[in-house]
């Protein structure tokens, strides 16, 4: 938490843009996932993730996706194309 000269806490600064749009893609744990979502909830990111993209169903990282409500897509490599 940022605080002031006095050490009273500062009240969050408002954004200044729309917040980002992402798609993330995964393969495995989703610890990149897991930190831009940790990002977005403490404020340190101004984002929203809209999809995750994923090529494996048992991808460990489809977790941090699922306890966000942001929805998946799996992607089969070997049907795709």
């Amino acid at each position: 938490m940022t605080r002031s000269m006095n050490g009273d806490p500062l009240p969050p600064l408002e954004p200044l843009h729309p917040p980002l749009e992402l798609v993330v893609l995964i393969s495995g744990r989703g610890l990149n996932l897991k930190t831009v979502l940790e990002a977005i909830d403490n404020g340190r990111l101004n984002a929203r993730v809209l999809e995750v993209i994923c090529n494996r169903r048992d991808a460990p990282g489809l977790e941090h996706a699922a306890r966000h409500a942001v929805p998946c897509r799996i992607i089969d490599a070997a049907t795709a194309g």
